[in-house]
Protein backbone atom coordinates (compact mmCIF):
# COMPACT_ATOMS: atom_id res chain seq x y z
CA UNK A 1 0.00 0.00 0.00
CA UNK A 2 3.33 2.40 0.50
CA UNK A 3 4.13 4.62 -2.65
CA UNK A 4 7.84 4.38 -3.82
CA UNK A 5 8.82 7.31 -2.11
CA UNK A 6 7.29 5.95 0.83
CA UNK A 7 8.97 2.45 0.12
CA UNK A 8 12.64 4.01 -0.63
CA UNK A 9 12.45 6.23 2.49
CA UNK A 10 11.98 3.47 4.45
CA UNK A 11 14.87 1.51 2.95
CA UNK A 12 17.05 4.53 3.33
CA UNK A 13 16.35 4.66 7.31
CA UNK A 14 17.27 1.12 7.44
CA UNK A 15 20.39 1.32 5.45
CA UNK A 16 21.32 4.08 8.03
CA UNK A 17 20.44 2.17 10.78
CA UNK A 18 22.59 -1.27 9.39
CA UNK A 19 25.38 1.41 8.94
CA UNK A 20 25.03 2.62 12.82
CA UNK A 21 25.13 -1.12 14.16
CA UNK A 22 28.16 -1.73 11.67
CA UNK A 23 30.07 1.01 13.21
CA UNK A 24 29.50 -0.10 16.53
CA UNK A 25 30.49 -3.60 15.99
CA UNK A 26 33.79 -3.09 13.77
CA UNK A 27 31.99 -3.85 10.50
CA UNK A 28 30.66 -6.98 11.33
CA UNK A 29 27.86 -8.66 9.24
CA UNK A 30 24.31 -7.85 11.02
CA UNK A 31 21.34 -9.94 12.67
CA UNK A 32 18.17 -8.52 13.04
CA UNK A 33 15.02 -10.32 14.85
CA UNK A 34 11.89 -8.66 14.11
CA UNK A 35 8.86 -10.47 13.15
CA UNK A 36 7.90 -7.39 11.16
CA UNK A 37 10.90 -7.73 8.31
CA UNK A 38 8.58 -11.35 7.33
CA UNK A 39 7.03 -9.39 5.11
CA UNK A 40 9.68 -7.13 3.71
CA UNK A 41 11.63 -9.72 1.92
CA UNK A 42 11.49 -8.49 -1.33
CA UNK A 43 13.16 -4.85 -0.34
CA UNK A 44 15.62 -6.76 2.06
CA UNK A 45 16.87 -8.61 -1.11
CA UNK A 46 16.33 -5.51 -3.63
CA UNK A 47 19.30 -3.88 -0.64
CA UNK A 48 21.06 -6.64 0.46
CA UNK A 49 21.10 -9.37 -2.52
CA UNK A 50 22.85 -11.74 -0.25
CA UNK A 51 21.11 -11.57 2.95
CA UNK A 52 20.56 -14.70 5.33
CA UNK A 53 17.06 -15.39 6.17
CA UNK A 54 16.21 -17.67 9.77
CA UNK A 55 12.51 -18.26 9.73
CA UNK A 56 11.51 -19.73 13.11
CA UNK A 57 7.83 -20.54 12.50
CA UNK A 58 5.24 -21.18 15.89
CA UNK A 59 1.79 -22.34 16.22
CA UNK A 60 -0.71 -20.03 14.94
CA UNK A 61 -2.96 -20.40 18.15
CA UNK A 62 0.73 -19.72 20.05
CA UNK A 63 1.79 -16.78 17.81
CA UNK A 64 -1.70 -14.88 18.36
CA UNK A 65 -1.78 -15.50 22.11
CA UNK A 66 1.84 -14.19 22.72
CA UNK A 67 1.48 -11.33 20.22
CA UNK A 68 -1.81 -10.45 22.03
CA UNK A 69 0.32 -10.41 25.29
CA UNK A 70 3.04 -8.68 24.39
CA UNK A 71 0.58 -5.70 23.23
CA UNK A 72 -1.30 -5.69 26.58
CA UNK A 73 1.54 -4.62 27.99
CA UNK A 74 3.38 -2.13 24.97
CA UNK A 75 0.48 -0.69 23.59
CA UNK A 76 -0.10 1.61 25.96
CA UNK A 77 3.68 3.01 25.69
CA UNK A 78 2.80 3.58 21.97
CA UNK A 79 -0.66 5.35 21.96
CA UNK A 80 -1.41 8.83 21.08
CA UNK A 81 -4.60 8.92 22.33
CA UNK A 82 -7.12 7.22 24.94
CA UNK A 83 -8.29 4.10 23.01
CA UNK A 84 -11.72 3.71 22.27
CA UNK A 85 -13.89 1.36 24.83
CA UNK A 86 -13.68 -1.91 22.63
CA UNK A 87 -9.50 -1.84 23.16
CA UNK A 88 -9.51 -5.65 23.69
CA UNK A 89 -11.60 -6.22 20.65
CA UNK A 90 -10.23 -4.03 18.36
CA UNK A 91 -6.62 -5.21 19.58
CA UNK A 92 -7.53 -8.97 18.49
CA UNK A 93 -8.69 -7.39 15.13
CA UNK A 94 -5.78 -5.68 14.80
CA UNK A 95 -3.96 -8.63 15.28
CA UNK A 96 -5.61 -11.28 13.15
CA UNK A 97 -5.16 -8.61 10.37
CA UNK A 98 -1.49 -7.46 10.58
CA UNK A 99 -0.34 -11.90 10.70
CA UNK A 100 -2.39 -12.52 7.55
CA UNK A 101 -0.58 -9.60 5.90
CA UNK A 102 2.88 -10.50 7.12
CA UNK A 103 2.30 -14.47 6.32
CA UNK A 104 1.27 -13.50 3.00
CA UNK A 105 4.12 -11.93 2.33
CA UNK A 106 6.38 -14.03 3.90
CA UNK A 107 4.83 -17.23 1.85
CA UNK A 108 5.17 -15.49 -1.10
CA UNK A 109 8.63 -13.66 -1.13
CA UNK A 110 10.10 -16.18 0.78
CA UNK A 111 10.18 -18.35 -2.67
CA UNK A 112 12.50 -15.51 -3.43
CA UNK A 113 15.30 -15.79 -1.16
CA UNK A 114 17.75 -18.07 -3.03
CA UNK A 115 17.81 -21.70 -1.30
CA UNK A 116 21.41 -21.15 0.25
CA UNK A 117 20.34 -18.30 2.32
CA UNK A 118 17.25 -19.52 3.66
CA UNK A 119 17.10 -21.90 7.10
CA UNK A 120 13.51 -22.66 8.39
CA UNK A 121 12.58 -24.58 11.24
CA UNK A 122 9.70 -24.99 14.15
CA UNK A 123 9.63 -23.34 17.12
CA UNK A 124 9.50 -26.79 18.77
CA UNK A 125 12.25 -28.04 16.99
CA UNK A 126 14.60 -25.02 18.41
CA UNK A 127 14.16 -25.57 22.30
CA UNK A 128 16.37 -27.76 23.84
CA UNK A 129 18.44 -27.92 20.70
CA UNK A 130 20.06 -24.38 20.53
CA UNK A 131 23.09 -25.49 19.90
CA UNK A 132 22.62 -28.30 17.49
CA UNK A 133 19.92 -26.09 15.49
CA UNK A 134 23.15 -23.03 15.21
CA UNK A 135 25.27 -25.00 14.41
CA UNK A 136 23.37 -26.24 11.01
CA UNK A 137 22.96 -22.26 10.68
CA UNK A 138 26.59 -22.07 10.67
CA UNK A 139 27.18 -24.33 8.38
CA UNK A 140 24.71 -23.50 5.74
CA UNK A 141 25.48 -20.10 5.60
CA UNK A 142 29.15 -20.43 5.42
CA UNK A 143 29.82 -18.41 8.83
CA UNK A 144 33.05 -17.91 9.96
CA UNK A 145 34.14 -18.81 14.28
CA UNK A 146 31.58 -21.47 14.87
CA UNK A 147 34.00 -22.45 17.76
CA UNK A 148 34.23 -19.41 19.84
CA UNK A 149 30.36 -18.53 19.11
CA UNK A 150 29.39 -22.43 20.73
CA UNK A 151 31.65 -21.62 24.03
CA UNK A 152 29.39 -17.99 24.21
CA UNK A 153 26.19 -19.53 23.55
CA UNK A 154 26.51 -22.65 25.42
CA UNK A 155 27.67 -19.83 28.32
CA UNK A 156 24.65 -17.88 27.89
CA UNK A 157 21.92 -21.05 27.68
CA UNK A 158 23.65 -22.29 30.94
CA UNK A 159 22.88 -18.97 32.35
CA UNK A 160 19.17 -18.98 31.20
CA UNK A 161 18.24 -22.96 32.52
CA UNK A 162 15.05 -23.44 34.30
CA UNK A 163 13.53 -20.70 32.19
CA UNK A 164 9.52 -21.11 31.74
CA UNK A 165 7.89 -19.75 29.35
CA UNK A 166 4.69 -17.49 29.49
CA UNK A 167 1.09 -19.22 30.02
CA UNK A 168 -0.48 -18.12 27.32
CA UNK A 169 -4.22 -17.73 27.63
CA UNK A 170 -5.69 -19.45 24.67
CA UNK A 171 -9.75 -20.26 24.76
CA UNK A 172 -11.72 -21.92 22.65
CA UNK A 173 -13.12 -18.84 21.07
CA UNK A 174 -9.97 -17.55 20.28
CA UNK A 175 -8.89 -20.90 18.84
CA UNK A 176 -11.87 -20.61 16.55
CA UNK A 177 -11.09 -16.59 15.44
CA UNK A 178 -7.39 -17.86 14.95
CA UNK A 179 -8.20 -20.69 12.90
CA UNK A 180 -11.09 -18.89 11.22
CA UNK A 181 -8.54 -16.10 9.70
CA UNK A 182 -4.72 -17.77 9.59
CA UNK A 183 -6.09 -20.94 8.29
CA UNK A 184 -3.69 -20.46 5.78
CA UNK A 185 -1.20 -20.67 7.84
CA UNK A 186 -1.67 -24.03 9.54
CA UNK A 187 -1.81 -25.64 6.05
CA UNK A 188 1.55 -23.95 5.05
CA UNK A 189 3.36 -25.34 8.36
CA UNK A 190 1.39 -28.31 9.09
CA UNK A 191 -0.04 -27.82 12.33
CA UNK A 192 -3.27 -28.73 13.15
CA UNK A 193 -6.25 -26.98 14.05
CA UNK A 194 -6.70 -29.45 17.53
CA UNK A 195 -4.46 -27.49 20.04
CA UNK A 196 -2.57 -29.78 22.62
CA UNK A 197 -0.75 -27.66 25.31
Amino acid sequence: ECTNAERQKWKDAFNYFIKKIMLQNDGKRVVIKSCTHSARIRMILEMFPDAKFVHIHRNPYEVFASTLHMRSHTDWENFFHLPEDNLEQARKEQTALMGERIFTRLIEDRKLIPKENFYELSYEDLIGNELEKLKEIYEQFGLPDWDAYEKSTQTYLDGIKGYKRNKLKINQRLMDKVYDRWKFVFDEFGYKKEYTR
